[in-house]
Formats: structure tokens, C-alpha cells, sequence
């Protein structure tokens, strides 16, 4: 039985979208995206988000492929590994589609393009324009997460997911779907002085997915967008991506 963590995404039989989904996931472990919310009490909120090279098996889904040789693992070397043998061809999309899992329907899902449940085969396509997806999350929100949320699915049923992370950031798709990126803070003893004293909150991106589910309706309000940035890590040259047309550094 898969995981509930691993919930869903769309995927072709292309034999290149497995490195084509570890690609661009590498070029998003080169930046950080800088973002500024506000809160109920007009306090400025500084987030600093990125992705890292050894959760992108957990990401894609393909830990939950353990009847492949070498996948499965908790092991950080061998996760290290495994994205470089996909990003060196080693490891293809023909490879993991031998998994008696790949295609397995997960359980509590529900896509209403299919009106089918999801796949992993699904996960990864979702992943392919995870990139731009990032670049304008603006269209989307963020949210504070709770473990075990519960959402009414278009069939009439209900989809709770185990998922504990601090926050969620939900991007919708023009196929109706939202992209859901679960968030946890590495600095969450600080959390309480970041609120007070403007230091930024250090977000990681370690499990994401695709839903028709619009989790949001039962998470409350949004934290509010007043500017994203994306940083090259390297160079620390910054590109703006959004500011709200209110917002003045310091100031709401």
C-alpha cells in the first residue's frame, strides 16, 4: 500500500521525463526564492524557500518505489546517488516503469480529468514545469499547514492526508489541478522572534503533488503576497518576480 504523503501527479510514457524532471529539479536547488507575507497583525513575515538535492526522491515519489533495485532507501548517499544516476541517463524513465508500483492507484485520490485515482506515474509530470510553477506562486497561496486535513473530493468523497509539514503552498493549473508543495521550517525554535524581529524563516520543500482537491477552502486565510524574489544562490543576483502594488519595504 503507497504511502498517503504520496498523493499525486500526471505523467506521459516519454522516456526522457524522468531526467527531464531531475533537471529541473536541479536548476531549482540553485536558487532560493525570497518571499515577504504579512499576517493579521500587519507584521512583515520574511520566508527564504529552496529545494534540496536529497529530497527529490521523496518529491517525485520514487522512494515508494522499493521493489526496484536501489530505490526505497533512507539513506542520504544513496538518495545523493540515485538523482545523479537519473540525471546522467543511468537511471531512466523505462527503468522505473518496470516497477510493479509505478502504476498503482493511490488509494483516496481522485482526479476529475481521468475520474481516476493518481499514480506516480502522474507525480512525475506534474514535476517537469515545477520550475515555472515557483516562478509564479503568486497565482497561488501559501498557507499554515495542520496534519490530517480533511477536503471533500468532487465524487463526493472525503481525502485526508497524514502529511505534517508548517506550511503549504498551493499553485493552481490550468487543467484544474493545484500543485501542493509541503513546507517545514529549519529554524522553527526562532519561529516566535522571526515574527517579531523580521528574521526570515528558512523553508525546504520535501513532499509535493497534484490535487483536484481544494485543500485551501478548510485551511482559513492565506498569508498575504507583498514581494517574491528568486536568488541564484552563487551570485545572490535576485529577480523580482512579484510586488504587491501597496506594499513599501517595512511597510504595509
Amino acid at each position: 500500500m503507497v504511502s498517503q504523503d504520496l498523493l499525486f501527479f500526471g505523467c506521459d510514457s516519454m522516456p526522457d521525463t524522468l531526467q527531464m524532471c531531475a533537471q529541473n529539479y536541479k536548476t531549482l536547488t540553485q536558487y532560493n526564492y525570497i518571499i515577504i507575507t504579512g499576517n493579521s497583525k500587519r507584521v512583515e513575515i520574511h520566508f527564504d524557500l529552496k529545494f534540496i538535492r536529497e529530497n527529490f526522491t521523496h518529491i517525485t515519489g520514487l522512494d515508494h518505489l522499493d521493489d526496484l533495485d536501489g530505490f526505497g532507501t533512507h539513506k542520504l548517499v544513496e538518495k545523493l546517488r540515485l538523482f545523479q544516476e537519473i540525471l546522467d541517463g543511468k537511471v531512466t524513465y523505462t527503468d522505473i516503469q518496470k516497477s510493479i508500483k509505478f502504476y498503482d492507484y493511490i488509494q483516496g485520490t481522485y482526479n476529475n480529468n481521468t475520474g481516476k485515482c493518481y499514480t506516480i506515474a502522474d507525480r512525475l509530470n506534474a514535476l517537469v514545469d515545477l520550475e515555472s510553477l515557483l516562478d509564479n506562486m503568486y497565482v497561488g497561496k501559501l498557507y499554515h499547514w495542520r496534519a490530517y486535513t480533511t477536503a471533500k473530493t468532487a465524487n463526493g468523497k472525503y481525502r485526508q492526508t497524514s502529511i505534517r509539514a508548517d506550511y503549504v503552498l498551493q499553485i493552481p493549473k490550468q487543467n484544474g489541478e493545484y500543485i501542493y508543495l509541503f513546507l517545514y521550517e529549519e529554524n522553527k525554535a526562532q519561529k516566535k522572534n522571526a515574527q517579531k524581529r523580521q528574521d526570515t524563516i528558512k523553508l525546504t520543500v520535501f513532499s509535493a503533488f497534484p490535487d483536484c482537491i481544494d485543500f485551501a477552502s478548510v485551511l482559513g486565510k492565506a498569508l498575504p503576497w507583498l514581494q517574491i524574489e528568486k536568488e541564484n544562490k552563487k551570485t545572490h543576483n535576485r529577480v523580482l518576480l512579484y510586488q504587491n502594488v501597496n506594499y513599501k519595504s517595512n511597510k504595509l
